[in-house]
């Protein structure tokens, strides 16, 4: 069994717990500087181990592997705030598959992190895993600054300009990664 089947089995075995810290750390945002990123002159060491954790778990994923998902979305985000790179949009959408409606918060720092490049490659769409309107409700709800401002997104910069048919969003993202799954 090779690194990556190794922390997905260990991760599953532990959840809703993370794997122990020996694991994490294969896939935590790791910082090194690096000359040849003429952004931030950062790099993360672990970014690559990362992909191939998020491309494995894509392939056969459920809701008992959402701590390790949230878990990698955070490290990629970490990663792309510092302009080191990372697969933010897979590991976003593995999120937005679950559906739990608490993560738009997640997302919607993740969609923030690493400026203009990550707030356009992660689609608006997947804010919303948990529906368009229980994602209103929840954010109304919670009556605070940052479910405020991401509503202020949803009323002024998505809906008026995004169809929000989330099937049909869920259909093109599969086509996408369907590559992965051959």
């Amino acid at each position: 069994m090779d690194d990556v089947e190794e922390l997905i089995k260990v991760s599953r075995v532990n959840s809703p717990e993370l794997p122990p810290e020996q694991f994490l750390d294969l896939i935590r945002y790791a910082p090194v500087p690096d000359e040849r990123n003429t952004w931030s002159g950062i790099s993360d060491v672990n970014v690559d181990f990362r992909t191939k954790v998020s491309e494995t778990l894509y392939l056969e994923f459920t809701s008992h592997d959402i701590s390790l998902i949230r878990f990698i979305v955070e490290q990629d985000t970490l990663s792309r705030s510092s302009y080191a790179g990372g697969d933010i949009v897979l590991s976003s959408y593995m999120l937005f598959s679950l559906g739990n409606v608490e993560d738009v918060f997640r997302l919607f720092k993740a969609k923030s992190s690493g400026g203009m490049d990550t707030w356009i490659a992660m689609d608006p769409y997947l804010l919303f895993g948990a529906g368009i309107e229980e994602t209103r409700q929840y954010l109304q709800d919670i009556d605070d600054e940052e479910s405020r401002q991401i509503l202020r997104f949803m009323e002024e910069d998505f809906l008026p300009y995004y169809d929000p048919d989330l099937e049909h969003y869920k259909i093109g993202m599969e086509q996408y990664y369907a590559p992965l799954k051959k």
